[in-house]
């Protein structure tokens, strides 16, 4: 994951970033932000996190994904090249599990987790609320643990809220779902 972040921020000649991915649903006013620092990583905070299989999802105030970054271009390879240099220098990039556990110990988020509690770097972050949520879509296959039921956090969040996938603002979910599914049987068909 390191290597593909690293490549498409050289690859990219913006000087802000949004970190983005294939199974996250983004509403327009998520891109409306502009970082006011470029010493500073931005988390949007207004994201459900839902289960493909299931009818509800969840959101909490501290709910920093990966996902939902956005900060300067360069500030974010500065810190993507100096995880990858670590991480090849511990020989980490020979560990091809699914959610290493270095990872997890790091932290995927930048800013997040300071050195003092184990965390890479003593960068730090500030958040904001998009006018209307995102919705990662949790499956399977996700790179980290799904994290949809309370069970699954060490720690609950204070705020964690359980909300039926329905009534996520903005959103039809069911019907989104339907559709993919019709699409790609069709898709299926025609091989």
């Amino acid at each position: 994951m390191i290597y593909q972040i690293v490549t498409a921020l050289e690859k990219l000649d913006t000087d802000i970033v949004f970190f983005l991915e294939h199974d996250v649903l983004y509403h327009p006013s998520h891109f409306d932000f502009t970082p006011p620092r470029d010493d500073i990583y931005y988390y949007n905070i207004n994201n459900y996190r839902w289960h493909i299989k299931e009818d509800f999802a969840i959101t909490y105030g501290g709910l920093h994904s990966l996902s939902a970054l956005c900060c300067n271009r360069k500030l974010a390879l500065k810190h993507f090249r100096a995880r990858l240099d670590w991480v090849e220098e511990q020989g980490m990039d020979k560990v091809r599990s699914r959610e290493p556990r270095w990872g997890r110990v790091f932290g995927y988020e930048p800013g997040t987790k300071k050195k003092r509690k184990g965390g890479f770097s003593d960068e730090d972050f500030e958040t904001w609320r998009s006018e209307l949520p995102n919705v990662d879509i949790r499956h399977r296959h996700c790179f980290s643990n799904p994290k949809t039921h309370k069970e699954d956090f060490k720690h609950v969040p204070e705020d964690f809220t359980e909300v039926k996938a329905v009534d996520i603002p903005y959103w039809d979910i069911f019907k989104l779902h339907n559709e993919w599914i019709k699409k790609y049987l069709r898709q299926l068909d025609k091989w």
